[in-house]
């Protein structure tokens, strides 16, 4: 009885992040890259937990034979793009004295403050029993 995490191709932070992978609470291995693993499930489901350091946990219950895909939240990688556009408008509206820096200084604190809000990872089952979802 096992379950594979496969962690999804992206260009954003796959490169060089971590992903811890916990069943049951318990910690079963570390996914670099992208990589894959597979776990062996002690009962007929699990609770699967995967977390990146210095983010929030996503939890999942899963089955024996499950495919597991791991990837960054939409809004996490809209919101990663997001950052240098903020910068040039801030870097425009400083150089023609639009903004003070206090000003400058709460937009900074928000954008690092909803970066830090939003859950950076989702988990979505892929098959089920080895069997592909949606196709009956």
């Amino acid at each position: 009885m096992s379950v594979k995490v496969i962690r999804k191709k992206e260009r954003l932070t796959s490169q060089w992040t971590e992903l811890e992978v916990y069943m049951d609470d318990e910690k079963k291995t570390a996914i670099y890259g992208h990589d894959s693993a597979e776990m062996n499930l002690d009962g007929e489901t699990s609770n699967l937990k995967v977390k990146q350091p210095l983010s929030k946990s996503v939890e999942k219950q899963v089955k024996h034979g499950d495919i597991v895909e791991i990837s960054n939240s939409p809004l996490m990688t809209y919101s990663f793009y997001l950052m240098p556009i903020i910068l040039i408008f801030i870097f425009i509206a400083l150089s023609a004295d639009l903004l003070s820096f206090w000003i400058v200084g709460i937009v900074t604190a928000a954008y690092i403050i909803f970066m830090l809000s939003i859950k950076p990872l989702q988990i979505e089952i892929i098959t089920e029993e080895g069997h592909e979802l949606g196709i009956d």
